[in-house]
């Protein structure tokens, strides 16, 4: 295996280990900054958008664009191209789902065992067993990712 996809796995699992602490820290055993003094818009338009059942909050949307800049700095140090950008959104598709995912897993309040559709009420859709929203980072980090490494060399 090239070991640039060891360092990315490696850096990415801790990445979203220590972002899904720090959420937990946060936000407690209320998930999606429901108990979080933020501002909270939800356009009818959302409801198309798989997972896109509850507002987009102020919080969220700081966070993830932060996620989504910091590993941009790269590109002060290398030339640009859209195969370095798929792999950096790659990057942080993959982070903010597995952070998603290990919010539940590490918080005291759930666990892996309460990882299901009756304890989570804002992921109102899941198939086979996962929010849909997994689905849909799933097919896109797939993509961006395998375009993106492919462009590498």
């Amino acid at each position: 295996m090239d070991s640039r996809l060891i360092f990315y796995f490696l850096i990415a699992t801790l990445t979203s280990f220590i972002f899904a602490l720090l959420e937990i820290q946060i936000e407690g055993e209320h998930g999606w900054a429901a108990k979080l003094p933020t501002w909270r818009f939800q356009p009818h338009l959302f409801k198309y958008i798989p997972g896109g059942n509850k507002p987009l909050t102020g919080y969220h949307l700081y966070l993830w664009w932060l996620l989504i800049t910091i590993p941009h700095f790269s590109f002060l140090f290398t030339e640009w191209n859209i195969g370095k950008e798929l792999f950096t959104l790659s990057f942080v598709i993959f982070i903010l789902r597995l952070e998603d995912f290990l919010w539940f897993v590490l918080n005291p309040s759930y666990g892996i065992t309460k990882f299901q559709a009756k304890h989570i009420p804002w992921h109102t859709n899941w198939w086979i067993g996962l929010p849909a929203p997994y689905w849909f980072s799933f097919v896109l980090w797939s993509v961006t990712f395998f375009e993106g490494f492919k462009s590498l060399g």
